[in-house]
């Protein structure tokens, strides 16, 4: 089993199929804090459309996308999530990649803090 796809944790269902989740992508599906700061990475105005879509700094998004065989949208992804196993590993690969990074520069800086 691809590592990307081994995931521990609760999992979450649709009408097609359970997919796995882990503490990173369930802060991407209900956020939290403060909804809206400046990019850690970019300096642009931060959410979590920003981060998953537009952010400069996850490059792995163009990984994501040879995986699911489409560039991954806004308007796509909930269809990706509950597409072929090629594209549920894709997006989920790139979600946890990208909220793993932003964990890592969050303690980081609080590290800096301390």
């Amino acid at each position: 089993m691809n590592e990307c796809v081994a995931l521990q944790g609760a999992k979450f269902s649709s009408t097609r199929k359970w997919h796995p989740m882990n503490v990173l992508l369930t802060r991407i599906s209900v956020g939290t804090g403060t909804p809206y700061f400046t990019c850690w990475f970019c300096e642009s105005r931060d959410d979590r459309e920003h981060s998953i879509f537009f952010c400069r700094q996850f490059e792995i998004r163009e990984s994501a996308r040879a995986m699911v065989g489409d560039r991954i949208k806004v308007d796509n992804i909930a269809d990706l999530l509950l597409g072929e196993e090629g594209q549920q590993r894709g997006v989920m690969c790139m979600l946890r990649e990208i909220m793993r990074r932003k964990v890592e520069e969050e303690k980081r800086r609080k590290e800096l803090r301390a």
